[in-house]
């Protein structure tokens, strides 16, 4: 697991798609 530029982002981006469809 070497991939940690871009990971955070697309963490970020899932879990605010996640947040935003669940409410």
């Amino acid at each position: 697991m070497k991939l940690r530029s871009g990971q955070t982002m697309r963490d970020i981006k899932i879990i605010a798609a996640a947040s935003r469809t669940r409410r």
